[in-house]
Formats: C-alpha cells, structure tokens, sequence
C-alpha cells in the first residue's frame, strides 16, 4: 500500500486482497510439505521422528493461526465497514445520475460552466456529463474562483442527493442556468424518486 502511496494510486487495503491470496497459498505448500513429511515419516517405520515431524507441524500451525487470525479478524471488521461504505458511495453516485437528469442534463449543465465535483466522484461525473475526467474540475477551486470562470460544484448530502450551486455564470447565461443555483436534489418518503428544490428561495 505505501508504494501504491507514494506513486499516487489509492492505498486502501483492498488492494492487498491479491497479495494476501498468494501468501496464503505459499503458506498452504509449506503446511503441506510437512504434512507429507509426516506421511512419509509412517510409511518408513520411524516413529519418532514422526512424532518430532507432527510435533514441528502442529506447533508451526498454532503459530501460524496466532500470527495470522488477529489480523484477519481486524481484516474482515475493516472491509465490513469499507462495504457498507461503498454501498453508500454507490447510492449516491446513481444519485448524481439523477441529479444531473433532474436539473436539464449534461449538455444544460455544461453550458453554465465546468462542472466540478470533489476527487472521490470526478471520474461518476465526468461519465455522466459525458466528458474526459480530465474537463472535470476536481480540486479545491480558489483559483478558477479567482479568475472568475463559470463554474458548477456538485455536494454530497450525507442525507443522500446533491446539492448544485452556480459561480460566475456569464450574464447572457443567468436566466438559463437560474434552475441550477443552489438546487437541492433529495430524496424523501414521499418522493423516493428524488425531488428538486430550492431552499434559498424558500
């Protein structure tokens, strides 16, 4: 995972799934390179060292499980809660969908400025927009702030839906993007469907 780090990919221990997969199977051949020794220890009538091979093997995997089992215990907590996670991430994500049908579409959007979105959903909404990740803006905007261009920020709510907002969007443009400042796409019991409303003007 550090070397995954230091080159820029995500390190999550999801990653490591392969790895661990073939040092259990490596760990599978030693035991069974003993337990064949142990075979061949009866076949040939030496019972003592049979009992001393056994002895190795059965305290070899001992130590291997007490090695081994806390961390798979932690293991199997950690990617329990990374699932329900990612559950989440994926309902919202196909909420994103939703939003950006709600509120006119890729191409209603685009034209009100680059949308823009926080890394962990760059790639969802480039997708859905129908653009290059790379036109998607996905870091803190200060700058393109600064410089006054056209942008839409996509929000998360953590209640699930999104919330849109509109920054320095060009005169000629204010009336036709006017649906997307400060829109709120939800969703509620009575609208399971998703619901677009506009809390600033309420």
């Amino acid at each position: 995972m550090t070397s995954f780090a230091l080159h820029g990919y995500p390190a999550v221990p999801r990653y490591m799934f392969e790895a661990i997969a073939a040092t259990i199977v490596v760990a599978g051949v030693g035991v069974g390179w003993m337990l064949q020794a142990v075979a061949a220890g009866l076949r040939h009538g030496a019972a003592a060292l049979t009992k001393a091979t056994a002895a190795g093997a059965a305290l070899t995997v001992l130590l291997l499980a007490g090695v081994f089992v806390p961390d798979a215990v932690a293991g199997v907590r950690w990617e329990h809660k990374d699932l329900v996670h990612e559950r989440k991430r994926t309902t919202g994500i196909h909420q994103l969908d939703a939003a950006i049908k709600a509120l006119g579409g890729p191409e209603h959007i685009r034209s009100c400025g680059q949308p823009a979105v926080t890394v962990e959903y760059a790639s969802a909404l480039a997708y859905y927009m129908h653009v290059n990740v790379g036109a998607i803006g996905f870091q803190e905007t200060k700058d393109k702030y600064r410089r006054g261009l056209p942008l839409v920020w996509f929000t998360p709510l953590r209640t699930g839906g999104w919330v849109l907002n509109t920054y320095f969007t060009a005169a000629a443009k204010q009336a036709a993007c006017a649906n997307l400042k400060s829109a709120a796409y939800i969703i509620t019991p009575s609208h399971p469907a998703g619901i677009v409303i506009h809390p600033a003007a309420q």
